[in-house]
């Protein structure tokens, strides 16, 4: 990612701090009448439901803004909806990307034709993916206590580092970088540790989508042969597909683990109290860490 005028390494991502944390009143949705009571957690497990779908064991949801009354499908959070309509779009991408390993679906087109295809799908895979993990990310950061104006406006790369806001504000004081989707994991000890795996991923998925997105530069076309073309296009989208599975694996679990905590809480006697902690040990943590081998 770039960060100034160079590009940082994977080194300095995985050192930037992570800090602890607590969760906002927007965490909630609140009964309209009193005593406006919570009564449901304010996002939807997209990452989970991309990575199940993925694998085959279910479907994603689309969520359109102010078109239901029923109390399951509203969410105040501003990132809910969009990431719900990012993820049906990588789903569709990732559709329409199996469909063109067919020849029936290039029917009609020349070696130019074909080639332009196979790059349009890679490009919007690549797009899509990372979008969506933004949105996935940023729809979590919303129910916590960062500030909005750390997370809103940036993209990808600037989730997994960016320069402490306070710092560089004092000019005397020794600076050191955040890493705002190391610090939601930080909260499930040891959880943050198992994310490692997951930056570097997630920085190379940032860069190629820089990469292709740049300004007025276009990817490559070459003069490939039908099936040279549908083997560069296997290549490629297989590689991508397989760290974004990792990623949403991980994002699923970030997903869960904050569901979790948030549902003990409901049931809580005193909620606040419940949410008032820096750390939240649990035992889904190391359920995870079997499944991950770590």
């Amino acid at each position: 990612m770039q960060h100034g005028n160079r590009t940082m390494t994977t080194e300095e991502i995985f050192e930037a701090s992570h800090h602890d944390w607590g969760f906002s009143t927007k965490v909630f949705i609140y009964s309209p009448t009193p005593p406006c009571e919570p009564i449901k957690i304010n996002f939807h497990p997209v990452a989970t439901e991309l990575y199940e779908w993925l694998l085959r064991k279910g479907d994603v949801t689309h969520l359109m803004k102010g078109v239901t009354n029923v109390v399951e499908d509203i969410y105040e959070n501003p990132f809910t909806h969009d990431a719900t309509t990012l993820a049906c779009l990588t789903a569709q991408v990732i559709n329409d990307s199996h469909a063109n390993y067919h020849k029936e679906s290039t029917r009609g087109l020349d070696q130019l034709g074909v080639e332009l295809k196979r790059v349009r799908i890679y490009n919007e895979l690549v797009i899509s993916s990372a979008r969506t993990c933004e949105a996935v990310i940023k729809q979590l950061l919303h129910c916590t206590q960062f500030f909005k104006k750390d997370y809103d406006r940036v993209a990808l790369g600037g989730l997994l580092f960016k320069e402490c806001r306070s710092c560089k504000k004092d000019d005397g004081r020794a600076s050191h970088n955040i890493s705002l989707l190391g610090s939601l994991a930080h909260r499930y000890p040891p959880m943050c540790r198992a994310f490692d795996c997951v930056l570097g991923d997630l920085q190379k998925l940032n860069q190629e989508r820089t990469r292709i997105a740049a300004h007025s530069s276009a990817p490559e076309i070459f003069k490939f042969s039908y099936n040279e073309s549908m083997a560069r296009h296997n290549k490629d989208t297989k590689e991508l597909l397989y760290k974004l599975v990792h990623i949403l694996d991980h994002l699923s679990a970030l997903e869960t683990l904050i569901l979790e905590e948030l549902n003990c809480a409901l049931k809580s006697s005193d909620i606040s109290e419940a949410l008032n902690i820096s750390k939240y040990h649990t035992n889904t943590t190391f359920k995870y860490f079997d499944k991950w081998g770590i």
